[in-house]
């Protein structure tokens, strides 16, 4: 048995300034096809 090889891309999301806009980056976000997790930080505006 292997292990599935993955890679973390980070995006920098600019105007991302409250929770709602983070909750709505991160939902569409798992919706993308191969997207294991996602982690949003409005403080860096980063997302993983």
């Amino acid at each position: 048995m292997s292990a599935a090889a993955t890679d973390t891309i980070r995006y920098h999301v600019t105007g991302m300034d409250c929770s709602s806009c983070a909750a709505k980056i991160e939902g569409a976000a798992r919706k993308v096809e191969g997207v294991n997790d996602v982690k949003v930080s409005i403080a860096s505006q980063i997302m993983t």
